[in-house]
């Protein structure tokens, strides 16, 4: 279910904007990761960087909790479960390189960037819930 930022109070509308860019690029991440393709998940990393950075500056700057509007409360949480979504299918795709004995360079740098996403995306969800 899509909410636009005309649902919202119009004051959250810069925050609705950000979040919903970062669940577009939540998705594309998925694509990605499903088609293992490296360059493209590298490149929506960097994307999704910036985007998640404006997420958290537009979440500061708003005056209402996101408890109390069940509108940002739902879009937080689709963004959440996306993000644990992905992390779920790049250590199945890691797993599934390392049973097929294929972890060559691709591979290598599918584990770094999973290594990264963990660490990453722990500090960041937290940061994403706590207002």
């Amino acid at each position: 279910m899509n909410h636009k930022t005309s649902e919202v109070n119009p004051e959250d509308s810069s925050f609705t904007i950000a979040v919903e860019e970062l669940e577009l690029l939540l998705h594309s991440e998925t694509q990605a990761i499903v088609e293992s393709d490296i360059d493209k998940l590298e490149l929506i990393l960097s994307r999704k960087e910036i985007a998640l950075d404006n997420v958290l500056t537009e979440k500061e700057r708003i005056e209402v909790s996101h408890q109390e509007d069940p509108v940002l409360e739902e879009l937080l949480e689709r963004i959440l479960q996306l993000q644990q979504r992905n992390k779920h299918t790049l250590d199945n795709l890691v797993d599934s390189l390392r049973q097929n004995g294929s972890i060559g360079e691709s591979g290598l740098r599918i584990r770094k960037i999973r290594n990264a996403y963990l660490t990453h995306h722990k500090e960041k969800d937290g940061r994403m819930l706590d207002i």
